[in-house]
């Protein structure tokens, strides 16, 4: 019996040590679209655009520090174009504030029922975009605080979402492959607009040496 204790606190140790910020944790693909689909949705919405992308969609969890040190696990949303052998530049969106837990963007998807969300994925992924919409920390868990407007946070979620996007791309590369360029773009509106310059001022700070970033645009922060 002791031995079979100190075998499972070994095992748990091993895995608390293995978890580190960035790191993915699972991915679940919620759906894919091709790219007639996406021009009908487009034509009804009366968004003209010029598009060159079906799309897929994945919600995914990974590794960050939470307030206070900590490792936490957070979720967020990845919509990338299908082409398997193009490299793709990396844009987040920032959501503006959502009162609802079922608003997180790794819940609600690309679905009608958040439009903010929906509109933004149907311009950008099938434009030629990896577009990443993290939760935030707190979100899309009722049982977790959200902390809201705290600069270090929205930092700290988007640089290790960016990290959890690369893993992705490495894992799904038998399967569903998307490759990323060295571009990364970031954009939010509201506190998605000071969640961004919060991401921007971490990166330019902390993360120089791993991330350029090639435009930002946080808007009504």
């Amino acid at each position: 019996m002791k031995k079979t204790l100190v075998l499972i606190i070994l095992t748990l140790q091993m895995g608390i040590l293995k978890s580190e910020a960035g790191q993915l944790i699972e991915y679940n693909h919620q759906s894919t679209m091709s790219l007639d689909d996406i021009e009908i949705i487009l034509w009804l919405a009366g968004i003209d655009l010029d598009i060159g992308y079906g799309i897929s969609v994945y919600d995914i969890k990974y590794e960050t520090e939470g307030e206070g040190g900590y490792i936490d696990t957070l979720s967020g949303l990845v919509v990338f174009p299908n082409s398997p052998m193009e490299a793709f530049p990396i844009i987040s969106y920032q959501h503006g504030t959502a009162v609802h837990d079922g608003d997180a963007p790794s819940l609600s998807g690309i679905s009608a029922t958040n439009p903010e969300v929906f509109y933004i994925a149907m311009a950008t992924a099938p434009s030629g975009f990896i577009t990443l919409f993290p939760d935030y920390e707190g979100m899309g868990n009722p049982n977790k605080f959200h902390p809201y407007i705290t600069a270090e946070s929205y930092a700290h979620t988007l640089v290790n979402m960016l990290r959890a996007v690369k893993e992705l791309s490495s894992t799904l590369a038998s399967t569903n492959p998307f490759q990323f360029s060295d571009q990364v773009h970031l954009f939010g509106y509201s506190e998605g607009g000071y969640a961004t310059l919060a991401a921007q001022r971490g990166i330019e700070l902390d993360y120089a040496d791993e991330f350029t970033l090639t435009s930002s645009i946080p808007m009504a922060g």
